[in-house]
C-alpha cells in the first residue's frame, strides 16, 4: 500500500471514530434515577428536572423531537423520569443518550407526530 493510500485511509478511519457521539458529562444515567427517585415535585427545579429538561431543549433546538406547548413540560419530564426508572439496563449509559432515545419515541416529529 502506498504512502498516500494508508494516509487516506487513516484519515477515513480517524473520521469515522470521530463521528460517535461523546457525552462529556461524568453523570451516568444510575446517578439520574437516584436523583430523580428522591425528587417530590416534577417541576421543582432540582437536578432532575433540569437534567431532563435540558436534554429535550437540545433536541428541540436540533427538530430532533417535537411536541405541542400545552402541558408540554411535565409530559416531557413524566417521560424521561418513567423512562430512566424503567430501563435499569441502561444506567450505566450517559444519560442524555438514553434520555434521547426516550424523547425521539415519544415525541417524534413528522406525520406521526403525537399531541
Amino acid at each position: 500500500m502506498s504512502a498516500l493510500a494508508a494516509f487516506a485511509a487513516a484519515v477515513v478511519l480517524a473520521n469515522q471514530a470521530s463521528a460517535q457521539p461523546v457525552a462529556l458529562s461524568s453523570t451516568k444515567t444510575n446517578d439520574l434515577a437516584r436523583e430523580c427517585s428522591q425528587s417530590v415535585d416534577i417541576l421543582s427545579g432540582d437536578f432532575c428536572t433540569g437534567y431532563i429538561l435540558g436534554v429535550f431543549d437540545t433536541l428541540a433546538i436540533n427538530n430532533q423531537v417535537c411536541g405541542a406547548p400545552d402541558d408540554l413540560a411535565e409530559r416531557v419530564l413524566a417521560v424521561g423520569r418513567n423512562y430512566v426508572r424503567d430501563h435499569p439496563e441502561d444506567w450505566d449509559k450517559a444519560p442524555t443518550f438514553v434520555l434521547g432515545k426516550a424523547f425521539r419515541n415519544a415525541f417524534p416529529c413528522g406525520r406521526s407526530q403525537r399531541r
